[in-house]
C-alpha cells in the first residue's frame, strides 16, 4: 500500500467519527498530503519522506486558510518503525488527542 493510500485509510476515523471530507489532497511525488475539512475545521496530515521526521498534522479553522494553524510533529513517535507505522501512531494520537478534548473539531 503507497502512502497515500496509507494516510487516507488510517485517517479515515474522521470522515466515520467526525463527518470530515477530502478537500484536497496530493498523491504522488516526495510528499503526500490529504487535507480533511468539515465546517469548522481543517486537519491536514502530511507525509514528506524528505525529512528526518515525516509526519505533520496540521489543524486550523475552516475560514483561515491555515494561517492560525497549529502544527503537530514532535507529540507522537517518529524516530522508530516503518512509514506505515510511523503513519499509524499519528492517526492513533490525533484519534486520542480529538476524544480527549486537546483538539476541538
Amino acid at each position: 500500500m503507497g502512502r497515500y493510500a496509507t494516510l487516507k485509510k488510517e485517517f479515515e476515523f474522521l470522515a466515520k467519527t467526525y463527518g470530515f471530507e477530502i478537500s484536497l489532497k496530493q498523491k504522488h511525488g516526495a510528499y503526500y498530503y490529504i487535507v480533511w475539512a468539515n465546517p469548522n475545521k481543517n486537519i491536514m496530515v502530511l507525509y514528506d519522506e524528505q525529512v528526518e521526521a515525516p509526519i505533520s498534522i496540521r489543524v486550523y479553522d475552516s475560514d483561515s486558510f491555515s494561517l492560525d494553524a497549529v502544527e503537530y510533529k514532535n507529540e507522537f513517535e517518529q524516530s522508530s518503525g516503518s512509514p506505515r507505522e510511523k503513519i499509524r501512531r499519528a492517526a492513533e494520537w490525533l484519534s486520542n488527542a480529538i476524544a480527549n478534548k486537546h483538539i476541538i473539531v
